[in-house]
């Protein structure tokens, strides 16, 4: 089955809901500026969009943001700040969050840096 994807009227969607500070919204909205998708790429537009849909508590916002701070993507490096997001992520049941940190509880910064990109 062949899907029309009109990734402008997504984006002017994923706005609006943003706007409203729907987390959903938010995180998809980073999404579409991590990919550009409906508008032009900026890393720090989707880390601005995922850290405001981490502090409004979307599990794979709070992900996604960590990933920004992890490799210094769209903000400054802050491995501190990513395991810190990390943790409440996996402590709300997100699964990749609590899998990368038993990752680095072994020290193995090689698979996390693949898994967080």
């Amino acid at each position: 089955m062949f899907v029309d994807q009109n990734f402008e009227r997504a984006f002017s969607w994923y706005k609006a809901g943003a706007e409203l500070n729907d987390p959903d919204s938010m995180n998809l909205l980073g999404i579409a500026f991590k990919e550009g998708r409906g508008v032009g790429e900026s890393a720090e537009e989707a880390a601005r969009c995922f850290e405001k849909a981490a502090k409004l508590g979307h599990l794979q916002g709070m992900f996604n943001y960590a990933n920004c701070l992890f490799h210094g993507y769209g903000i400054g490096e802050n491995r501190d700040q990513a395991i810190s997001w990390l943790r409440k992520a996996a402590d709300r049941g997100h699964a990749e969050s609590r899998d990368i940190l038993e990752k680095l509880g072994g020290g193995d910064f090689s698979s996390v840096h693949r898994d967080l990109s």
